[in-house]
């Protein structure tokens, strides 16, 4: 995952993966990213090599990446390599954590190995987070 920034500047997020949940043990790192409840974000994400399968998107707001729900299912999303992909998921509504973890999780159908990252990110309701800055100029093209 490109966006939102992944855990701890984790840099080897194009090998598989060693460990559940998020690839590497690094845990709960820095808030990346701020999103509100019932938001819809842009993903990020770059294939280094074609396994085609299907990607997904879950979601722990336990912040102790723990009780991961799938939010998102994103078929074919390995056919090419080298080039950025772009998807949209809807955030729940009604949920919100101050700090959260994102999961991309892919199963490639072409081996048998799982590729998973990790972002930590917080979702809050409108009204308590006024702040929020857009981070679309933060997307990679």
């Amino acid at each position: 995952m490109a966006f939102p920034n992944i855990r701890n500047d984790f840099v080897n997020a194009t090998l598989p993966a060693r460990q559940y949940p998020c690839g590497v043990n690094l845990g709960p790192g820095q808030l990346t990213a701020g999103f509100i409840t019932g938001q819809t974000i842009e993903l990020t994400w770059l294939i280094t090599d074609a396994l085609e399968g299907t990607c997904f998107i879950d979601l722990s707001t336990t912040g102790k990446d723990t009780a991961f729900k799938k939010i998102a299912t994103i078929p074919d999303c390995a056919k090419t390599v080298g080039r950025y992909f772009h998807t949209n998921v809807n955030l729940p509504k009604g949920v919100s954590c101050k700090h959260c973890t994102l999961r991309f999780r892919w199963i490639p159908s072409l081996s048998k190995d799982v590729y998973l990252n990790c972002a930590d990110v917080s979702i809050l309701p409108r009204n308590k987070y006024k702040h929020i800055k857009p981070l679309e100029n933060n997307i990679p093209k």
